[in-house]
């Protein structure tokens, strides 16, 4: 045999060493040259927590304070209208408030559209938030306590009723709806309204 036969017996006798496939190499992620799916990359998900967070703060923010905070107290305006019952103001206070009735003006008349015949005069007729002092009338439902016809009132719930003077403060007893009205019976003769101011201080 010559020696050019034995080299080439001699080479192809040699094992191959193994070579990686061209796909293992590429599915090893630590063999590969950049993220292939870019929502695995740590900057990406620091990014998306850190946007979610703001998100969050935002629509917190965007809430009114009385949901994620304390009741607010209140300033409001209201006016109180002599043809009609009991008039709510919309407000409920709680008890412990502090409760100020100011800035009352106005004018309003009781039995304005009965003939001249009532036992009223046209000067008994036209009054302010003080009512007719000739007349006294109990509340309705009856209590025992008499104020003047005519005369501004306000009940929290179903309690009993209490005069308002030119301007009160008063701390609530009880909690529930602030209401106003004329003290009268009929109320569909009356006519004209009288104005307010309400603030209430909420109890800590």
């Amino acid at each position: 045999m010559s020696d050019k036969s034995r080299e080439t017996k001699k080479l192809g006798s040699l094992e191959t060493p193994d070579i990686p496939s061209t796909t293992a190499y590429a599915s090893s992620p630590s063999k590969e040259k950049g993220w292939r799916n870019w929502g695995d990359h740590p900057l990406i998900v620091v990014i998306g927590v850190v946007a979610s967070a703001i998100a969050i703060i935002t629509a917190l923010a965007s809430l009114p304070i009385h949901i994620i905070g304390s009741t607010p107290n209140i300033d409001e305006a209201f006016v109180v209208q002599a043809n009609k019952d009991w008039q709510s103001t919309g407000i409920t206070v709680r008890r412990g408030d502090l409760i100020t009735i100011r800035d009352i003006t106005g004018t309003w008349t009781i039995a304005a559209f009965v003939m001249p015949s009532n036992s009223f005069t046209e000067t008994q007729n036209f009054t302010d938030y003080r009512g007719n002092p000739a007349w006294s009338l109990d509340y309705d439902p009856p209590t025992g306590k008499y104020a003047n016809m005519g005369r501004l009132i306000a009940q929290i719930g179903n309690q009993n009723p209490f005069v308002v003077g030119n301007e009160l403060e008063f701390e609530a007893q009880t909690s529930g709806s602030l209401s106003f009205r004329m003290n009268d019976r009929n109320f569909d003769n009356n006519d004209g309204s009288i104005s307010l101011r309400i603030i209430v201080k909420r109890s800590q």
